[in-house]
């Protein structure tokens, strides 16, 4: 095991690069320790809670930043080896790890990690947290699910059939997909597995895969509760391909020549990005709403891994070589002279979150707008917004610090416009 230290930058290399879409220019930034900088130190994948950036490497163990990556603490305290599969977080706040030998937890923000017991040796690549609170993990051996905030783990589904699934997401409407991958058998790879029973029975949906490698699914990503009903994913060969029915057909992208895909993301208020492995070219795409996909330059050189979202206006961006910080100056801006088509309420931003999040909603004429929160039980525990609004877009913070880990609702009524959409509250 490598002692821990800390790795502090003192000068890290800032690279501001325009890129104009929807009027908004995103700021690009390296944030990497000097010490690691072109020794193409994989950042394989990368989860953010409470701010702190948690960053799962090829082989330099895990890497923990405070500060948006300025400075970096280097973390390997328990670990098995150098190389981190995957990252995740219980309702509880506890976080996991996929390596070599199976799985680990750490309660303590990440400095030490202890092994999970009874899971078995197959290194996680993905972690869920689904709407019942229950904890969905992907390795190569199949999927395991936790009803205990990951004490304890069985699997789900016919071995035979869920063996290979590595990536993993819900929908809008609570279905779960996860993508089969096999990277040393593309040919076999089966493409995206189904459950709409929280995991307990899982069916194909590859309709519209029809290409050679399009089953062999790197990465998968779906928007959130309320949302729309499209979901995404990348291939190993074979490109991009969206849902707009929930997962039960598919469509490639052909906007995007890129065909070696890595990563995605849905991000609110942001947009879609898709990652790919294209040193040769630009490796990133974004597309906002319904406007066609655009490029984001600055990244050629780089291989996109892993995709996360620090705050409303601000991304990251893990490559072969590094991480970087994208930021949005002013997302939300309403253009001079404009107001919002329509009333509509985001989902909440962090979500997961503890304790507080951020709500962004939209007002198109002048109204009366009730903004409350509910638990499960329907009863509401906080009016957030209660009162006469003007056309615009606005934004309120949520404070769940006096109530107990679960998940919420909170709902939007102005006018004729009723809205209710999911939150998850952990602590």
């Amino acid at each position: 095991m490598k002692r821990m230290f800390l790795l502090l930058v003192g000068m890290f290399f800032l690279s501001i690069l325009p890129v104009e879409i929807l009027g908004q220019t995103p700021r690009i930034e390296y944030r990497w320790p000097d010490s690691f900088k072109g020794l193409q130190v994989n950042a394989k994948r990368l989860l953010v809670k409470d701010g702190t950036i948690f960053v799962g490497t090829s082989d330099e163990y895990l890497l923990v930043s405070a500060d948006t990556g300025k400075t970096w603490i280097q973390r390997s305290n328990g670990l098995f080896d150098g190389t981190v599969y995957g990252l995740g977080v219980t309702p509880s706040g506890k976080l996991l790890m996929g390596q070599n030998d199976g799985m680990r937890f750490s309660t303590d923000n990440g400095v030490s990690w202890s092994k999970v017991t009874g899971f078995g040796s197959g290194a996680v690549t993905s972690f869920l947290v689904s709407w019942s609170g229950a904890i969905f993990a992907c390795d190569q051996y199949g999927i395991w699910r936790s009803l205990d905030d990951g004490v304890t783990w069985n699997q789900v589904g016919d071995p035979n059939l869920v063996k290979g699934a590595l990536c993993i997401t819900q929908t809008s409407s609570g279905a779960i997909l996860a993508g089969d991958n096999r990277p040393f058998e593309m040919d076999s790879s089966r493409g995206v597995l189904r459950s709409t029973d929280d995991g307990n029975t899982w069916v194909f949906s590859n309709n519209g895969l029809t290409g050679k490698y399009s089953k062999n699914i790197t990465g998968i990503a779906a928007y959130p509760s309320g949302f729309s009903q499209e979901v995404f994913l990348v291939t190993y060969m074979d490109g991009a391909y969206y849902s707009n029915n929930d997962g039960l057909s598919w469509t490639r992208i052909t906007d995007i020549s890129l065909i070696l895909g890595c990563a995605v993301g849905v991000f609110s208020p942001l947009g879609v990005f898709l990652g790919f492995q294209a040193t040769s070219y630009d490796p990133l795409y974004r597309r906002v709403g319904s406007i066609s996909w655009q490029v984001i330059p600055g990244l050629k050189g780089y291989m996109v891994l892993s995709l996360a979202q620090l705050s409303a206006n601000q991304i990251l961006v893990g490559t072969h070589d590094g991480m970087f910080l994208l930021t949005w100056e002013n997302p939300l801006k309403v253009e001079d002279n404009q107001v919002p088509a329509a009333f509509s309420l985001s989902q909440n931003f962090p979500n997961p979150f503890n304790p507080t999040t951020v709500i962004h909603y939209t007002v198109p004429k002048t109204s009366l707008v009730n903004l409350s929160v509910f638990n499960l039980l329907g009863q509401e525990v906080k009016t957030l917004v209660n009162e006469e609004k003007s056309p615009g877009e606005y934004e309120v913070r949520f404070d769940g610090s006096n109530l107990p880990s679960g998940i919420y609702f909170y709902r939007l009524v102005a006018g004729d416009f009723v809205k209710t959409m999911k939150m998850l509250l952990m602590k």
